[in-house]
């Protein structure tokens, strides 16, 4: 008992007393086992744990029908079936199972019945019955299924924070959007929805009674999901389609029918909580892959430094074994030392879970869904012990006992090496900078790539831009008058007219500010195909947005080819981003200037090619083309974009002020620009991220590892290191022989770590659409500086070893 209590206080002295060897490895290990708990976490709690408040997820899926707009992931946009013609759907899909709707109205402001304006909510519409569907609790009121066009229900964090869960609340008054509803029952909170863009706790309800016959025109919508609850399995498309017969009236409309030759129907049909992730478990695999990688790197560090300590003492345990002392003995000893290395890891990494887990919502942002409330659970300390017990396998097996306890003291004195094994040395060196070139070549590049698009590379500027979206009192409700030229036509001189004076009070309040019609370059969302006039053989889909000449210089798009017309002219054509143009003109792009392009039977000239606005290339990573010359407001609403000159922090509050009697009331959307672009671009800043994380970190643990090696072999080779020295052998000879087979493995495990990288590479578009292409002058760039950072850290304890006189280290030694 007293040889394991000892064994117990000698690795304590060694994590005390060798603080430059034990805090490097404890941090190393602790990190890199936060990285891989943190993800261990996220996965359960994402797709093994139960989705907040939904009951029996797996019985639900996702459904919507819409245009096929091209052959990119469309489906977000236009939604066939709304709650105008849900009725008719519902009726003819009863077969299938328990059918819900639901759309994401945005966030309002309401008011209570003290006219005091409240914070903002997110506000859902959705059928009757559509709560059930979901199995979302009623905690108070009465069913969703009996609904009333003047009634709501709230969520219950809404209720708790500003109604105190007062039961009173029943029956009280909000007012949204200058109409009055009463409160008829509160439903629990969940945030686990499938809607795009981040979720807030505080819910307003609106159900609908779903209508069997048309009560008013239809109208194409985005944003709109139809949601089942079957234990079936479910069909296949083109029979969801026959089944719901959308090709005959009364569902179908003039607008439908006036889209009908163009484009197709299309069906999209998903798991429920396939949906709601995303990309989500491919983005955690990832990550998982690179954090197990980056443990098992700092195991090899751990494992060389012991291995290096084990040579050292082979006196010790050569005595022991020679008083009896079995090889299992010995190894449980050494397990025990290694415990205070491991148990100050295993509880500083489970300490730093904890706190990742806390600023987990706050980086991923809308990237992860579900990120509100994540904790370290009674499994993931288990997994944590068992891979702890793992570990004190291994670094307990890798010593292994010698042949001949006597010929291992007669070869222990002054002057005999002690070394690592002839190849075990070098073999794991190589690994260790194998995988150190993985994951730093790709991460870094990523990380490098991913920058760019975010900053100096995206292609365009938004410093002080805001999206404005005026909805007209005068637009009529039937669309049909799209259809009725001459009403069309009066009621587009009447748009222009306010147009012009919308745009006239805003210049005249603010003389430098930027006004255009259309959107920010990077909210395209509209898929088309297109075909080359020249070419007849060149078909592509591409994103496609309207806007105006002005906006490329507002938003300072460099034009690479061609010449952008005047303000005034207002002839249809096309701008070109680079990807576009290289489908037209592979070797030069500028060549695709003046060529033509088929739209909808149409050719339009191409007039000049943009840089490109990489992350907008949406799931099919599509090349972007701007249509001029188009009118860009519908019979509904009129959209602008605003660029100031300078900071406005009140700008909201003096549009709104300022346009007051123009919308008398109607829904005037405000949208920073500069937050949009943060929110669509949450996910890659969260790679971003991660791969800078990952780069840096293999980077300093593979620092780590050569530099505690090459400490622990400079001390065990000091006495002879002395004897050369003082004999005549030259520093440099020195550096040399004490060098030449750690800087050889160095190399071999950097060339097996650059066929790798390759090799990794290439598989990374089986998960991801858009990444791009490794150049092997970037590899080649961060390698050499993994290898001199290498380098440097190993030959620096040689140097200062060799500062010292060579007496004082045989007199030491």
């Amino acid at each position: 008992m007293m040889l394991y209590w000892h064994a117990v206080k000698a690795g304590l002295f060694r994590l005390l007393l060798q603080p430059r060897s034990s805090v490097p490895v404890v941090l190393s290990l602790a990190l890199t086992l936060a990285a891989l708990l943190t993800v261990a976490v996220l996965y359960r709690q994402l797709h093994l744990a139960p989705l907040p408040h939904i009951t029996k997820p797996e019985q639900l899926s996702v459904h919507q029908v819409n245009l096929q707009m091209g052959k990119g992931d469309s489906w977000q946009w236009p939604a066939l079936i709304n709650d105008v013609t849900f009725g008719q759907a519902l009726r003819q899909l009863k077969a299938y199972g328990q059918w819900g709707y639901l759309q994401r109205k945005g966030q309002l402001d309401w008011q209570n019945t003290d006219r005091q304006r409240l914070s903002q909510t997110d506000s859902w519409l959705a059928a009757a019955g559509t709560a059930e569907v979901l199995g979302l609790p009623l905690l108070l009121g009465k069913s969703t299924t009996l609904a009333n066009p003047d009634e709501l229900w709230i969520s219950d964090a809404l209720w708790q924070q500003q109604f105190q869960r007062n039961p009173a609340v029943i029956g009280q008054a909000l007012t949204l959007k200058q109409r009055q509803y009463r409160i008829a029952g509160v439903l629990a909170t969940t945030t686990a929805l499938p809607m795009t863009g981040p979720i807030r706790s505080q819910q307003i309800w609106q159900f609908f009674q779903p209508a069997e016959t048309l009560q008013q025109e239809f109208s194409l919508m985005s944003g709109t999901l139809l949601i089942l609850r079957s234990p079936n399995r479910q069909q296949p498309s083109a029979q969801f389609l026959r089944d719901l017969q959308l090709t005959q009236q009364p569902l179908t409309s003039n607008k439908l029918s006036h889209f009908a030759d163009q484009f197709g129907l299309g069906v999209y049909q998903r798991d429920y909580r396939q949906h709601l992730l995303g990309n989500s478990a491919t983005l955690l695999l990832v990550t998982g892959v690179a954090a197990g990688l980056m443990v098992l790197l700092a195991v090899l560090n751990l494992t060389q430094l012991l291995l290096a300590q084990y040579a050292g003492r082979q006196h010790e345990f050569a005595v022991e074994q020679l008083c009896g002392g079995s090889a299992t003995k010995q190894r449980l000893l050494l397990a025990l030392e290694n415990l205070s290395w491991l148990l100050p890891a295993l509880g500083l990494g489970l300490l730093l879970c904890h706190w990742l887990l806390q600023w987990v919502p706050l980086l991923a942002g809308t990237a992860l869904p579900m990120t509100d409330n994540l904790q370290l659970a009674g499994a993931d300390v288990v997994v944590a012990l068992g891979l702890l017990l793992v570990l004190l396998t291994w670094f307990s097996l890798i010593w292994r006992p010698g042949t001949s306890p006597l010929q291992q003291l007669s070869g222990s004195g002054k002057g005999t090496p002690r070394q690592l094994g002839r190849w075990t040395g070098p073999l794991l060196l190589s690994a260790q900078l194998a995988l150190a070139v993985i994951l730093v070549g790709c991460s870094g590049w990523l990380a490098w790539y991913q920058a760019g698009e975010l900053t100096w590379a995206r292609g365009f500027s938004l410093d002080h831009s805001y999206d404005l979206s005026v909805q007209l009192p005068q637009a009529p409700k039937d669309s049909r008058i799209q259809l009725d030229r001459q009403a069309y036509m009066q009621y587009n001189q009447l748009r222009q007219a306010t147009l012009s004076q919308l745009k006239q009070r805003l210049q005249q309040q603010w003389p430098d500010l930027q006004v255009h019609q259309g959107q920010v370059p990077f909210t395209s969302n509209i898929v088309r195909n297109f075909q080359s006039v020249q070419q007849p053989d060149l078909k592509f889909s591409s994103l496609l947005q309207q806007t105006e000449t002005g906006l490329f210089a507002t938003y300072q798009m460099h034009v690479l080819a061609g010449q952008l017309p005047a303000a005034t002219d207002t002839k249809a054509a096309l701008v070109l981003d680079e990807a576009a143009a290289r489908l037209i003109s592979p070797a030069d792009p500028a060549k695709a200037v003046g060529q033509q392009l088929t739209l909808q039977g149409k050719a339009l000239p191409v007039l000049a090619v943009v840089r490109d606005i990489s992350s907008n290339k949406g799931e099919g990573n599509l090349p972007q083309l701007y249509q001029l010359g188009q009118t860009l407001t519908d019979a509904q609403t009129i959209s602008l974009t605003l660029k100031f000159a300078r900071p406005e922090p009140k700008a909201e509050s003096q549009v709104r002020a300022l346009l007051q009697d123009l919308y008398q009331g109607q829904a005037l959307q405000w949208q920073d620009n500069q937050q949009e672009w943060l929110d669509r671009t949450a996910q890659s800043r969260l790679l971003l991220l991660l791969q800078l994380l990952f780069c840096l970190s293999s980077l300093v643990l593979a620092l780590l590892g050569c530099g505690g090696l090459s400490l622990q072999l400079v001390r065990q080779q000091s006495y002879e290191l002395a004897i050369r020295l003082a004999t005549g052998a030259s520093k440099g000879q020195l550096l040399w022989w004490l060098s030449r087979r750690q800087l050889g493995a160095a190399l071999v495990g950097a060339a097996i770590g650059c066929a790798g990288s390759i090799l990794l590479y290439q598989q990374l578009p089986r998960w991801f659409s858009s990444i791009p292409p490794l150049p092997w002058l970037a590899l080649l760039l961060l390698v050499s500086l993994l290898l001199c950072s290498v380098f440097v850290t190993m030959l620096w304890p040689a140097q200062q070893q060799l500062r010292r006189d060579p007496l004082q280290s045989l007199r030491s030694s």
